[in-house]
């Protein structure tokens, strides 16, 4: 917002009068405040003075913006000791922006899988594996949790809030300038052609870095971008329609109305494929073979265990328990034993209970063949 004001003794009252003294000076300064857009927002008097028994009055003080939006308020105010009135005027500041802040994150920098076996065979695994299942969870994510915290720990980096490029593209220029300096002392036509390749690669990087700057500005996710271009081509939207039916054939106008249909009628669908599926007593199926007995555990295997862990994407997210997918896959063969001790007590105590064995579903991760569980969608009638 661009503000001027000031006692410019030039009555805002007669700006249109042809008698006014000083209508010559007060043309030129309205065609110098219109080229720039500004607009007077003082409209009550702010001078006032007796002169042979008459009240004089006259808008001497001026105040001139371009966004009455960033105004809050305007107040005249008289003063005893001056014929001038106080004016006070209120805008709206925009928040002081630092220039540079302290972001935290993970360093993965000293990691390694050497690094996170050597840890991992510190851990005294037989004193976590003693206890219920959910005491040897909490030991488990503890003493996992120390080894996250040592190898990969939350360091604070400071940034400035000004930048516009990602800190990658940053230090892929550096790079450039250094292998700049390199291939001119030692005039290797292999090193500039490396040069180029890399500038190409940071103006791609540069480019596709904008355009998600400029997509998330403007809230415009996938979906919308589809959406403007099938209007672009003129193209039908597809939408629900206004009044729906239920299968009774009553309307359905509110939201309330098809939301309530909606759940009665697949509480009613749940109820009939609950009512067609029949457990016998006793009698689990885990996707292979029934188990009839909680000791029945030949095909859950420490190799198993393992080699599941080992096919886990070495990827570096975690969940709430801040162990990364990548430490469970590096350290499959020194948590297998304790995992799989898990697993035992999770099923026995799953077995063991009746009300458990009529809705729970063993899935076992197989090698060459996957399963799929496909889920019956439920459609109502319109």
């Amino acid at each position: 917002m661009n503000l001027i004001l000031g006692d410019l003794n030039l009555d805002y009252e007669k700006r249109r009068e042809n008698s006014y003294q000083h209508r010559r000076i007060y043309d030129e300064w309205l065609e110098a405040i219109t080229a720039f857009n500004l607009i007077q927002i003082v409209k009550e008097p702010t001078w006032e003075r007796i002169y042979n028994n008459n009240v004089r009055t006259s808008i001497l003080d001026h105040v001139y913006v371009d966004d009455m939006s960033a105004v809050e308020t305007i107040t005249v105010e008289k003063q005893p000791i001056s014929d001038h009135s106080l004016v006070c005027v209120t805008s709206i500041g925009k928040e002081k922006r630092t220039k540079f802040s302290e972001i935290e994150y993970q360093c993965w920098r000293h990691y390694s899988q050497q690094r996170l076996k050597e840890e991992l065979k510190k851990i005294d695994f037989h004193t976590v594996s003693i206890g219920t299942a959910q005491q040897i969870c909490n030991k488990l994510d503890h003493e996992l949790g120390k080894v996250v915290d040592l190898l990969t720990p939350i360091v604070c980096k400071t940034v400035r809030n000004d930048r516009f490029e990602p800190s990658f593209i940053t230090a892929e220029k550096k790079k450039l300038k250094n292998l700049h300096k390199k291939a001119k002392k030692k005039k290797c036509p292999f090193l500039m052609k490396k040069c180029r390749t890399l500038e190409r690669k940071i103006k791609r990087a540069l480019y596709n870095s904008k355009k998600e700057k400029i997509r998330n500005e403007a809230n415009l996710g996938p979906n919308n971008l589809w959406k403007a271009v099938k209007i672009a081509q003129e193209k039908t939207q597809a939408s629900y329609p206004d009044e729906m039916q239920d299968f009774n054939g009553q309307k359905l106008k509110t939201n309330q109305e098809k939301a309530d249909a909606f759940a009665k009628t697949f509480a009613k669908k749940t109820e009939e494929v609950v009512s067609e599926v029949k457990i016998k007593e006793n009698k689990v199926y885990n996707g292979k073979r029934k188990i009839f007995q909680s000791h029945e555990e030949d095909w859950l295997t420490k190799e198993l265990v393992e080699k599941t862990l080992k096919e886990l994407k070495p990827k570096r997210c975690f969940g709430f328990d801040r162990v990364p997918l990548v430490f469970l896959k590096d350290g499959a063969s020194e948590l297998s034993e304790v995992v799989i001790k898990l697993m035992f007590l999770i099923k026995k105590k799953t077995l063991n209970n009746k009300k458990l064995q009529e809705y729970c579903l063993f899935l076992k991760k197989e090698t060459k063949k996957k399963q799929k569980t496909t889920v019956q969608s439920v459609t109502f009638a319109q």
